[in-house]
């Protein structure tokens, strides 16, 4: 079983990671060591709560890591780490919802019920094909962000806009401990959740965009 997780999670975190840098037209050559190191890492920090049963560490304690990984091994700056988090986690919040549908034959009651099984497997490699698929796409079209830099040294301005994206970050992250919830024990929300958080990250990516095209 651990093996089972354990090779779940390495597809998952390597694709998840591998996103993050697409979507801000980082080198991903440039980042392999950090993102094999990270990648192991976040297998090992999943699979052992993974062990635990617990759903709410399991989604509230794994965007911490990732976030972590972010600053310390990529050296990022933190406030930079956070932001790519919290975009591509959403993405991928918003895929493993739509993959869980297509397995449970979209049946919105199965969905949850899949999601706490153990046979997660299909769904792992599903995502991961979906994120490396993106990634693709972004880095031959050249689409993505590059307001991030990757020196620490590099100025993110809080204006206007950044007040609006820091805002809205908040809100995400607030979101989704909240939501850790109603999602697992008011089963009817689960189809608003995913709603409000389509919402809020297509508000961040236009933010986003807006940042983009003002450099």
């Amino acid at each position: 079983m651990i093996l089972f997780y354990g090779t779940a999670y390495v597809l998952i975190w390597a694709s998840i990671l591998t996103l993050g840098l697409s979507l801000f037209r980082f080198p991903i050559i440039k980042y392999a060591g950090a993102t094999i190191i990270s990648t192991l890492l976040l297998t090992f920090a999943s699979t052992f709560i993974q062990s635990l049963k617990n759903v709410y560490l399991i989604i509230t304690v794994q965007p911490v890591c990732v976030i972590l990984c972010y600053g310390l091994i990529f050296r990022f700056q933190w406030k930079h780490s956070i932001f790519i988090t919290v975009l591509s986690y959403s993405i991928n919040i918003l895929n493993e919802f739509l993959m869980n549908l297509i397995v449970s034959s979209f049946n919105l009651e199965q969905v949850l019920i899949w999601m706490n099984g153990d046979d997660q497997m299909s769904v792992a490699l599903m995502i991961s094909l979906f994120d490396f698929l993106l990634c693709f796409v972004l880095v031959n079209y050249r689409i993505g962000f590059s307001f991030i830099s990757a020196t620490k040294r590099a100025r993110f301005e809080f204006d206007k806009i950044h007040k609006h994206t820091g805002l809205l970050l908040l809100l995400l992250l607030l979101f989704w401990v909240v939501s850790v919830y109603f999602m697992f024990n008011i089963q009817r929300t689960y189809v608003w959740i995913m709603l409000i958080i389509s919402a809020l990250l297509a508000m961040l990516m236009y933010l986003s965009y807006r940042k983009e095209i003002s450099e």
